[in-house]
């Protein structure tokens, strides 16, 4: 575990119309990033581009999604496991 790993990532991809009815996502790619941690940037990636959608109305949809992530709280600071 990283408890101190913190940053910005943002993600952008297509969601485009299938014959199905169901939307896939394409493009998959960091825009930007400043968590410099590969790993986690790859794992984001792959949660992106399992996601399923409903075919998008008028056409592909472009979208450009940030995700913030903070440090968590110290072991020391965390409540008791059961």
């Amino acid at each position: 575990m990283e408890p101190d790993l913190a940053g910005a990532v943002t993600v952008g991809f297509r969601i485009e119309a299938t014959d199905s009815g169901r939307a896939q996502v394409a493009d998959v790619d960091i825009s930007v990033s400043d968590l410099h941690h590969p790993w986690l940037e790859g794992c984001i990636l792959a949660m992106i581009g399992s996601l399923s959608f409903e075919n998008p109305e008028g056409g592909p949809a472009t979208v450009r999604y940030p995700f913030r992530f903070a440090p968590g709280p110290a072991e020391r600071d965390a409540p008791p496991r059961e």
